[in-house]
């Protein structure tokens, strides 16, 4: 089963309107709902979610790096090694021109300001309206 990106953003947009956070299996919850598909949400989320940051490149400028998936936080009380904050696949992401999406290492203060862009992103109703995406490293 391929993840419906158009789907997944439209869940991440919402996110994003309220200015919230969402842990892994709510969002795994959710996108079932949606389309009857549940994504194993400790394995299923690290490339779709990488897929929608290379979409986002595109709205990347000095100061302002909107990331919507910096949103999706692992249990803020579960095992893992950054708990409250995006999983392990988050970090270290590029694009082939060596744009830096998301530093290699958990960076709080990266992410507290990725956070602050994404809610003050106008983020378009649908994800065709994002810039083409930036190819991955």
């Amino acid at each position: 089963m391929e993840v419906d990106l158009h789907i997944l953003y439209r869940l991440l947009r919402a996110v994003a309107v309220r200015r919230d956070l969402i842990v892994y299996t709510p969002l795994s919850e959710q996108y079932e709902q949606q389309t009857g598909d549940w994504v194993d949400p400790h394995l299923g989320w690290r490339f779709p979610l990488a897929n929608i940051a290379y979409r986002c490149a595109g709205l990347c400028r000095a100061g302002h790096q909107p990331i919507l998936p910096a949103l999706v936080i692992n249990d803020p009380e579960g095992p893992s090694d950054v708990p409250g904050r995006p999983g392990m696949g988050f970090w270290g992401l590029r694009c082939s021109n060596g744009q830096v999406l998301t530093p290699d290492q958990p960076s709080d203060a990266a992410w507290s300001a990725m956070c602050t862009a994404v809610y003050q992103q106008n983020w378009p109703e649908e994800f065709d309206g994002l810039p083409a995406p930036c190819n991955a490293a």
